[in-house]
């Protein structure tokens, strides 16, 4: 089976998310792979007590990071919850996902979750996957490099160089060679 050009699973990857904010995600995919309970007894769209749970018993990795006290999740741990359920949904019992889900390669889950997602056909708002739930943390800016001091020198009106002397190693002698290389009167 040829893949699709779009991926169901790329506009997941850069989400950061709260412990509610990740239930939420969750409840909205779940909802469209719908997956079913073969018996009833197991819950189609986890709340954050059995996320929690899921952590405790190593099913899913810790947070990513805290904001604060607050705890941040991505996409591993949607990829991981969306494969117990899957697995769940095929009739697996919690400790037999558990060994399955042990050692299994990340893209390998991915690899499941994004074919269910196929097989589920697009999304309803068309051009995404799903809106943007509420208590969504944007993904942390990179670090600002510090600000180097530059040398600046006008050559002509209206034509300034500025020079990075940690790069650069004689400055003005390049200046006096670029002034040099100017017309009669371009110079200031």
């Amino acid at each position: 089976m040829t893949p699709p050009t779009d991926d169901p699973l790329a506009p997941l990857r850069p989400l950061q998310l709260s412990l509610p904010a990740l239930e939420q995600q969750l409840a909205l995919l779940l909802d469209r792979l719908d997956p079913p309970s073969p018996d009833g007894r197991v819950n189609a769209r986890p709340d954050a007590r059995t996320l929690r749970w899921y952590q405790s018993r190593g099913l899913i990795d810790k947070p990513l990071h805290y904001d604060g006290r607050q705890a941040i999740y991505g996409y591993p741990h949607l990829i991981a919850v969306l494969a117990i359920k899957l697995l769940q949904s095929a009739g697996l019992r919690l400790d037999q996902v558990q060994e399955r889900l042990a050692g299994a390669p990340f893209a390998l889950l991915e690899g499941a979750v994004r074919e269910a997602l196929q097989r589920a056909g697009p999304a309803e708002v068309p051009g995404a996957l799903l809106p943007a739930p509420p208590g969504l943390l944007p993904t942390p800016a990179p670090p600002t490099p510090p600000a180097r001091a530059l040398c600046a020198a006008e050559l002509a009106p209206g034509v300034q160089l500025l020079i990075d002397p940690a790069l650069v190693p004689d400055p003005d002698a390049l200046i006096a060679l670029l002034r040099a290389a100017l017309p009669t009167g371009a110079s200031s």
